[in-house]
């Protein structure tokens, strides 16, 4: 299994996780994350990935993998979205993170990246990893 195999799973259950949480991020919800990515590494070093490079690597960005903390946006970065209210309801179009369409005058942030998200759950999400649920663009740690 390649680096970005992994990679790209690791983002999905990072996705599913806070899918599941839908807002409660209680101490209990951040050590079962916290549990669960421990699990992950362990899967990485079963197959043989101790090292991923020795330079910054996109999972780094992830997940401090010296000592398991994720790495979020920092609080001006977030404050830099760009927010907006749905004018109409967009059922064609969902959000990454809860993946519920945009229902008329719901807020919405977009990302320098252009991809938007509900403003909750795009905060949410970068308050555990400054990165873009869809393409990884990094935000400012």
């Amino acid at each position: 299994m390649t680096t970005e195999v992994i990679l790209g799973r690791i983002n999905e259950l990072l996705q599913h996780i806070l899918r599941e949480l839908d807002g409660d991020m209680t101490a209990a919800a951040i050590l079962r994350i916290k549990e669960l990515l421990r699990q992950i590494v362990g899967e990485l070093e079963r197959a043989g990935l101790r090292r991923l490079s020795s330079t910054r690597t996109a999972g780094q960005d992830y997940l401090d993998l010296s000592d398991g903390r994720f790495v979020p946006a920092s609080s001006e970065a977030m404050a830099r979205l760009r927010e907006t209210t749905a004018e109409e309801t967009r059922e064609d179009e969902e959000c990454a993170v809860c993946l519920k369409s945009y229902e008329e005058g719901v807020e919405i942030s977009a990302m320098p990246c252009s991809h938007e998200f509900h403003d909750g759950c795009i905060r949410r999400w970068l308050a555990i990893s400054r990165l873009c649920p869809l393409c990884r663009f990094a935000l400012q740690a």
